[in-house]
């Protein structure tokens, strides 16, 4: 909400889609339905990548105690850039991990990743980035994500 209020253009732009959607408050759409909205889902990862650990209440924030360490234990792990201009080994018996917050803050992910920017989740036609989406980490990730999900 707080984002919401600081961005007068996002908070307008959602409340347009809204009205559009929701002319009559007393008849509220399905679940279903609210999911079909481009800007919202947008606002709704956009407030999520923002919050880098919604499930936990640690202060000082200290990222290293949310990395959900890996070891392959029996073969090296290889990893090759799509580009494939870049290979790298991993001997076994090395933790590797991953931080939300690194991710949801990388520039090269996210451009101007301190900023409040819905749109990055939609296409250049107004419709959901689902190629975005798979670097939202908020919920964790494989067989460690939260089981809700």
């Amino acid at each position: 909400m707080y984002q919401l209020l600081s961005n007068p253009k996002a908070y307008q732009r959602l409340r347009e889609e809204l009205l559009n959607k929701i002319p009559d408050a007393k008849h509220l759409p399905r679940w279903a339905e609210l999911e079909e909205l481009p800007y919202l889902s947008a606002v709704i990862h956009e407030s999520l990548r923002m919050i880098y650990d919604a499930t936990q209440e640690r202060l000082p924030y200290d990222t290293s105690q949310e990395r959900s360490a890996r070891i392959a234990t029996e073969e090296d792990m290889v990893y090759e850039a799509a580009s494939g201009d870049a290979r790298h080994v991993i001997p076994r018996g090395y933790a590797v991990g991953i931080s939300a917050y690194l991710v949801h803050s990388n520039e090269d992910l996210f451009p101007n990743a301190s900023k409040f920017i819905p749109e990055r989740w939609l296409d250049e036609k107004g419709q959901r980035n689902t190629g975005l989406e798979r670097r939202l980490l908020v919920f964790g990730w494989g067989s460690r994500r939260c089981v809700a999900m």
